[in-house]
């Protein structure tokens, strides 16, 4: 994973933890 996915994840669980979302962001950087 490269920094600016980190931070997209990272903004993610920020803004709104939903596992669900934060799982589909995760997956869809990998």
């Amino acid at each position: 994973m490269n920094e600016d996915s980190k931070q997209k994840l990272q903004s993610v669980v920020k803004n709104q933890w939903d596992p669900s979302s934060a799982i589909t962001q995760f997956l869809a950087i990998e």
